[in-house]
């Protein structure tokens, strides 16, 4: 239930909505980078947020050395 409603409460501001709207448009480009279609979910959000992780851990490891 939480899951659904704050998706919601996001939709409800203009530049959330519009940015969803967009996503859903291109929504084949999280499929192949991320796995996963687009929606608002909590699930792709922590992907995104994985995918960021360990982009910056592998950049940060290549630059010290």
């Amino acid at each position: 239930y939480l899951g659904k409603e704050w998706k919601n409460i996001l939709l409800k501001n203009d530049f959330v909505s519009a940015i969803d709207s967009f996503f859903t448009k291109i929504s084949i480009v999280f499929e192949i980078l991320f796995g996963q279609p687009y929606s608002l979910s909590i699930t792709l959000f922590v992907i995104i947020i994985l995918w960021i992780f360990f982009f910056v851990e592998f950049n940060c490891c290549n630059f010290c050395s």
